[in-house]
């Protein structure tokens, strides 16, 4: 090949690798590292870039496309990226990356039939080791192990664009036989970096140090839900490649802490191991009251992006990074198997029996697996019960909540429950980090279903599902079915009662006196797991009222309600943004049952009735807050909207100039009195609140249309001897017309976490 055309010939194959690796990147950011998406993403690029070189073999022979082609690269790839960077489904992706593999294989094909054509067979064989293996292999190995970022990611496309714009443009000029076209053609050429520069800020494309390949989301929402903490008040999930992970709630927490403290009563003196699915998002803190506790973090920092969990208290135990079989090494001791809600989903060998038997070597007397029965197929459950069966001659269940604890041993009465057994429950029960788990040894004992791992397996035959998922399952969620049996199981523990003289029956009698308070108990919580908080709060509150007499239980249900009320208000809220008013008026309804005075829950109720127009419930509620705190501006000025939806000027102005006196000082406060005062025909108050309110919002049309009626602009202006309601309220055959209220009163009275809905808020008379 000629010296001119050296770099073009070497590097083609270089660039259009590049470019088609970032293709793949940016595909595979967008819908997950899953095989099915890599798999259909190769072959689409393959098929257009085969498609593409049988199409350069039509071109004449003496072309330079090979050149100037390349300088297309960037702006097809960037076309590609602006398309990708809407919410479009994977088909479409695919298809945008059609028009840069199909080019690319014409400029390749063009590329290889100028080796051919221009040197001999040795020239060819260097030219082509080079520029298909020397130079793209490496550069194609260095991507596997380098993490783009946004701000590399597109450095890199613009270093491209520079080699692959410029340096065509300058051959252009090197060469001595130019034409007005390609002179034209290189101008806009040189008009192309400005214009993708353009282009890049116009689209608001990500310029940032966030990873382009991005494995794991609301892992920060999960750290700061802080898990160890006595009650968490804020849910929240973590998703790996858009599937549950980490599901943060109070009931989980406190639910894996009570497995955690049922562990810990057999495990043995050795080691206990601990393959923790969740290590990576949070730490359990009671892992210390576990024997020698190692734990095997198996999840790769790099499918939680690097991020680190926020650790709490002190860490008593070691980790080990590691896959489970490598970490499982010259290890033996009690295993506790913790599979994340992801291992659930894309996982299926973590429940078959040759996983089982693979771990089984490494059991010292006790293995349990504690899994989420929300997010396990029936099939994957049948498959590990039977496995556990399989390699374990006893076995026990228990559940809390959606965890399912199982245990399984070979020794004989390996689940015996002794007096030890119950003194170090209840020693444990004592501690501050325990104590707002369970009552008593008793009620933590309630929540054993079974002595066999048989009884509670799922009629769904042995486990047909995929070991290695092709694509992106389905993160179905499955009932809990065992709701009824928890609730209504109490001395199922009795069957593994010692066998000392009359310690069954005692330990029976002790089980019989608690069950209608493990009942109510375990009730409650499954309310709250169903999102039903009215009974949940009405299950508390028959607590409270038995507890009288029981400080332990009394305590406990405090605990309980407190928290109860900070976690419904949250919840309520995020209703609210989400405009599901009936779930939002339950719960703040829940909090009335507890306390008719709460304030908030009174307020809250009465902004919803008025948003959906039950104007009855909305002058209750709100009356009922302003009883309670009567120099609250916010309550005095939703009254005061109210009345003036009635027609009720008098009164409405009253309570809007209390609003006013309490330092509210806001546009739609004063342009509602201006309405007031108009619809009184006291003109100058009227302009002048009018005025004060276009001060604060000048650019409202409500506001200055009512200005403009006392300069007479308006078509029609007021008459002052018409009924004083016209001006907020329309009249037409007996029908009422919404009364007009400006976009900032509208935005003040939704403030915070209150939802903006629409423009006008309307109200019938």
């Amino acid at each position: 090949t000629s010296r001119d055309d050296i770099l073009f010939t070497y590097c083609n194959v270089s660039f259009i690798s590049i470019f088609i690796i970032l293709i793949l990147l940016s595909i595979i950011s967008r819908y997950g590292l899953y095989l099915q998406i890599i798999f259909y993403s190769a072959i689409a690029i393959a098929a257009g870039f085969i498609v593409g070189t049988i199409a350069s073999q039509y071109i004449k022979t003496k072309n330079t496309v090979f050149i100037y082609g390349e300088m297309l690269y960037p702006f097809l790839f960037l076309g590609f990226i602006i398309i990708h960077s809407n919410d479009i489904p994977y088909y479409i992706s695919i298809m945008t990356a059609l028009p840069f593999s199909i080019f690319s294989g014409i400029t390749f094909g063009t590329s290889l039939k100028q080796i051919i054509l221009k040197n001999n067979h040795q020239s060819r064989y260097t030219i082509l080791l080079f520029s298909f293996f020397i130079i793209p292999i490496p550069i194609i190995i260095a991507f596997l192990w380098i993490e783009l970022t946004y701000l590399w990611f597109f450095i890199l496309i613009y270093l491209m664009a520079i080699i692959t714009i410029i340096f065509p443009g300058m051959f252009l000029l090197q060469n001595t036989k130019r034409s007005v076209l390609s002179i034209l053609y290189f101008v806009v050429s040189l008009l192309f970096i400005p214009a993708i520069i353009i282009t890049h800020i116009y689209f608001k494309l990500p310029f940032s140090n966030t990873l382009v390949n991005r494995f794991c989301t609301g892992y920060d929402t999960v750290a700061m839900a802080n898990f160890n903490a006595s009650y968490i008040t804020q849910p929240a999930t973590a998703y790996i490649q858009g599937i549950p992970a980490c599901v943060v709630t109070d009931h989980f927490a406190r639910d894996m802490k009570r497995a955690t403290v049922l562990s810990s009563l057999f495990a043995g003196s050795g080691h206990t191991i601990i393959i923790d699915g969740y290590h990576k998002f949070f730490t359990n803190n009671l892992y210390r009251i576990l024997p020698a506790p190692v734990i095997i973090d198996y999840i790769p920092e790099r499918i939680v992006d690097y991020q680190k969990p926020t650790i709490t208290g002190v860490q008593q135990y070691a980790t080990i990074n590691s896959d489970i079989l490598r970490g499982l090494s010259d290890k033996k001791g009690t295993i506790i198997d913790i599979p994340n809600i992801f291992d659930h989903y894309m996982y299926a060998f973590h429940f078959t029996d040759n996983y089982i038997a693979s771990i089984k070597p490494h059991v010292d007397d006790y293995y349990f697996t504690i899994i989420d029965i929300t997010h396990i197929a029936p099939e994957q459950l049948h498959s590990l019960g039977k496995a556990l069966q399989k390699s374990f001659t006893h076995s026990m269940v228990a559940i809390y909540g959606n965890l399912m604890i199982i245990g399984a041993t070979d020794k004989q009465d390996g689940f015996a429950i002794d007096q030890a057994k119950m003194q170090t429950l209840e020693n444990l029960i004592q501690t501050t980090e325990v104590s707002n788990l369970f009552i008593n040894p008793e009620h933590a004992l309630s929540y054993i279903l079974s002595t066999s791992v048989q009884s509670v397996l799922p009629d769904d035959g042995e486990n047909n599902t995929v070991m290695l998922q092709f694509g992106k399952p389905d993160a179905t969620i499955y009932p809990n079915s065992f709701i009824d049996t928890v609730i209504n199981t109490n001395d199922a523990v009795t069957g593994l009662a010692d066998k000392t003289p009359y310690w069954a029956n005692t330990l029976q009698l002790r089980m019989f006196y608690a069950k209608r308070i493990n009942q109510l108990l375990k009730q409650s919580e499954y309310y709250g797991l169903q999102e039903q908080y009215e009974r949940e709060m009405q299950a508390l509150m028959e607590l409270r009222r038995t507890g009288e007499y029981t400080p332990s239980l009394r305590q406990y249900i405090i605990n309980v309600i407190a928290y109860k009320e900070k976690l419904y208000e949250n919840i309520a809220l995020m209703y609210e943004k989400d405009k599901q008013w009936d779930k939002a008026i339950s719960l703040y309804s829940a909090l009335l049952a507890v306390n008719p005075n709460n304030f908030t829950a009174n307020y809250r109720i009465g902004i919803i009735s008025a948003t959906i127009q039950n104007m009855d419930n909305a002058f209750k509620y709100l009356n009922n807050a302003m009883r309670m705190n009567p120099n609250n501006p916010d309550v005095l000025y939703q009254l005061g909207i109210l009345l003036v939806s009635q027609g009720k000027y008098t009164e409405a102005l009253n309570y809007l100039l209390q609003a006013h006196q309490m330092n509210m000082a806001t546009a739609s406060l004063f342009f509602n009195i201006g309405l007031c005062y108009e619809s009184l025909k006291n003109i100058e108050e009227a302009k002048r609140y009018y005025e004060k309110a276009k001060l604060l919002d000048p650019n409202d049309p409500s506001i200055q249309s009512s200005l403009e009626r006392f300069s007479g602009k308006t078509e029609e202006p007021v008459n002052p001897n018409a009924d004083t309601r016209t001006n907020q309220l329309d009249e037409e055959k007996g029908e009422s017309f919404p009364l007009p209220i400006n976009q900032s009163a509208y935005d003040v009275r939704l403030k915070e976490n209150e939802v903006k809905e629409q423009d006008k808020l309307a109200m019938p008379q």
